[in-house]
């Protein structure tokens, strides 16, 4: 069925709908319960609305990993790279490598407080989204961003939440002391 403008303010006239509406387009890429927290409604209630919100053409969702995540219709914004950055640990490995520009995979792994292994399956997912580039130095893996640029735009793009930005303090604060750590090791 095809949906008009007029059919679309139509649906925007509850003051729920609206404020589902209002709190995606705020919050481009964000999942089902961050968006029950934020407007306090029962998930049953935003499940209908955030469906047919969907259906009228006024949002779109795609499935990232374990999540929905959810965007305004007319959004430009790449889901993928948006819900990387909306990843705390993805947002701190980009942090991390804004930091220091290039890292092993040891120093990205103690540095944001990851397993090796869980550090492989985030590193190949910043690879096949086009924003860090791998190479061997003897035994050793070393990322570095693909375009630091573009990477910082991404990352300024995204606003967080009251709880990433606690997050981020604290990414900032163990990120510069580690680079202390590591200058004066040298």
């Amino acid at each position: 069925m095809y949906w008009d403008r007029e059919k679309q303010e139509e649906v925007l006239l509850l003051d729920t709908r609206r404020r589902i509406y209002e709190t995606v387009k705020k919050n481009p890429g964000i999942h089902l319960r961050e968006l029950q927290r934020l407007t306090g409604l029962a998930m049953g209630q935003l499940e209908y609305h955030i469906s047919l919100l969907e259906r009228v053409g006024l949002i779109r969702s795609q499935k990232q990993g374990r999540y929905r995540r959810y965007f305004p219709a007319d959004s430009e914004e790449d889901p993928a790279l948006i819900g990387i950055v909306r990843s705390k640990v993805d947002r701190a490995i980009l942090l991390f490598l804004l930091g220091v520009p290039q890292a092993s995979h040891e120093e990205i792994a103690r540095a944001v407080g990851i397993s090796p292994s869980t550090l492989t399956w985030h590193m190949r997912r910043l690879m096949e989204a086009g924003l860090v580039d791998r190479k061997k130095v003897g035994r050793h893996t070393i990322y570095a961003l693909r375009d630091r640029d573009r990477t910082f735009r991404l990352l300024l793009s995204y606003t967080p939440g009251p709880v990433d930005q606690i997050v981020d303090r604290f990414v900032d604060f163990y990120i510069s002391s580690f680079a202390q750590i590591t200058k004066r090791e040298k």
